[in-house]
């Protein structure tokens, strides 16, 4: 990947797929990480998910982060996972 290479954590959220269709009109190469994948809203923000990297994983799994950082060439990150809980 190249210089552009921007790993978005929680990607598939709804904050995080308005970034990633951000990156994308920028011209940056977007890697997304989430837990879950949610195509449905990447899709409603003009996203094709089969176009871009998807790495499903959690945040508090370090090695897996770790992992995917190195296997993409991920030089910037931006972190927007969160965990929605129930009250």
């Amino acid at each position: 990947m190249s210089e552009k290479t921007i790993l978005v954590t929680g990607g598939s959220g709804l904050v995080g797929a308005n970034a990633v269709r951000f990156l994308l009109d920028r011209g940056e190469q977007p890697v997304l990480f989430d837990v879950a994948l949610n195509e449905r809203l990447l899709a409603a923000v003009g996203v094709d998910a089969k176009s871009i990297p998807v790495i499903r994983g959690d945040v508090s799994d370090m090695p897996g982060l770790i992992s995917a950082i190195r296997d993409h060439g991920v030089n910037r990150i931006i972190h927007l996972a969160a965990f929605l809980g129930e009250e």
